[in-house]
C-alpha cells in the first residue's frame, strides 16, 4: 500500500503477532514484517553550515525536500557535490530549460556510462525462454559483472583508474579539464561509482549549458557562491546535493518499535549477516 505511514510496530510473544499503528488510525496486523527502511534519514537530509548563507539572494534548495513549484527555466544554477544526486540533476536541470547549471566539487568522482536501452543479452534470453527467464538471467549477469568490476579494479588499481579516466575524457569535450575535474585521488570502488545513464551528463557538458568547478567554498555572496581561489559562480538558485544523515534507529527509521512493550533502542541489539536483528523474531530488514 502506497501512501500509509506507518508509525509504530508492536510485537507480541503470546499471540505471535505484530500490529502496525499507520497514519490516519490505520492499524494492521501481520504474523511477519520486513522493514526495507534503508539506512538514511530521508526526512533529515544533510546539509553543511554555508558560511554567507543568510547572504544569497536566490534559493538555496536541497534534492530531498525538493519544491514541487521550483522553477528553474532560464535561471542560473549551482549544484553543490558530485555524487548520484548531482550527476543525475545537472543533466536534467540543463535538458529541462535552465540557462545555465554548474556542478560544484570539492574534489572529483568516478563517472561510468552505460547504455540505458538495455542490449542484446536480454532479447537472446527473453526471446528464447521469455521475459521471467530474461530477468533472472540479467539479474545473474549485472551481479557477476558488478563482482569481477569489483575484484579487478581493487587487484588491479592503476589500470583500473586508468581505463575509467581514459573512458570519461573520450566523452568530454576535446578542450576539457579532465585532469581538474574527473581525476579522483582515490582508487576506482574505494568509494562508489556514479553511474551515467547514455552517458547524458557528458552529452550535457557538450551542449555548453554544463560547467564544473573544482574548488572549496568560502562562502555564500548575494549573487552566488565565493570559492577560496577567489572566483565567484552567480546562481539563481543553489542545490544542496550533500547527502542524507545516517538513522539514528537503524533499521527502524521513524517507526517506534517494541517487543512485549520494550522499546527498541539501535545500540542494544546487533545485527546478524546484514537481514535479522537480535531479539526481534518473525521479521527481517533488508537493505539494498
Amino acid at each position: 500500500k502506497f501512501d500509509h505511514n506507518v508509525l509504530s510496530a508492536s510485537f507480541s510473544s503470546q499471540e505471535q503477532t505484530w500490529t502496525l499503528q499507520v497514519e490516519n488510525g490505520v492499524t494492521i496486523r501481520s504474523s511477519y514484517v520486513m522493514f526495507n527502511t534503508g539506512y538514511y534519514q530521508y526526512e533529515n537530509p544533510y546539509t553543511p553550515e554555508f558560511p554567507g548563507k543568510e547572504n544569497f539572494s536566490g534559493l538555496v534548495v536541497h534534492p530531498q525536500l525538493w519544491p514541487s513549484d521550483l522553477d528553474y527555466s532560464n535561471k542560473k544554477v549551482v549544484v553543490i557535490g558530485s555524487g548520484a544526486t548531482a550527476a543525475t540533476l545537472v543533466p536534467a536541470m540543463a535538458e529541462a530549460g535552465a540557462a545555465k547549471v554548474t556542478m560544484l566539487q570539492r574534489s572529483p568522482s568516478y563517472f561510468v556510462s552505460r547504455d540505458n536501452d538495455g542490449d542484446w543479452f536480454y532479447s537472446f534470453w527473453s526471446t528464447l525462454f521469455g521475459d521471467s527467464v530474461a530477468h533472472r538471467m540479467n539479474r545473474l549477469r549485472y551481479i557477476i559483472y558488478g563482482q569481477l568490476m569489483f575484484e579487478s579494479a581493487q587487484a588491479l588499481p592503476s589500470l583500473a583508474r586508468a581505463a575509467v579516466i581514459k573512458q570519461m575524457r573520450d566523452q568530454c569535450p576535446q578542450d576539457f579539464d579532465v585532469d581538474t575535474h574527473f581525476s579522483p585521488k582515490y582508487g576506482v570502488w574505494d568509494q562508489r561509482v556514479c553511474l551515467i545513464p547514455d552517458g547524458d551528463f557528458f552529452l550535457a557538458l557538450h551542449d555548453g549549458k554544463v560547467d564544473i568547478v573544482t574548488d572549496n567554498i568560502d562562502e555564500f555572496v548575494e549573487t552566488g557562491i565565493r570559492t577560496e581561489s577567489g572566483n565567484i559562480i552567480e546562481a539563481d538558485i543553489i542545490v544542496s546535493a550533500t547527502g542524507l544523515n545516517l538513522q539514528e534507529n537503524l533499521p527502524m527509521s521513524t517507526i517506534k518499535v517494541d517487543v512485549d512493550g520494550k522499546p527498541y533502542n539501535a545500540p542494544d541489539h546487533f545485527i546478524y549477516r546484514g537481514c535479522m536483528v537480535s531479539a526481534f523474531i518473525l521479521s527481517e530488514k533488508i537493505t539494498g
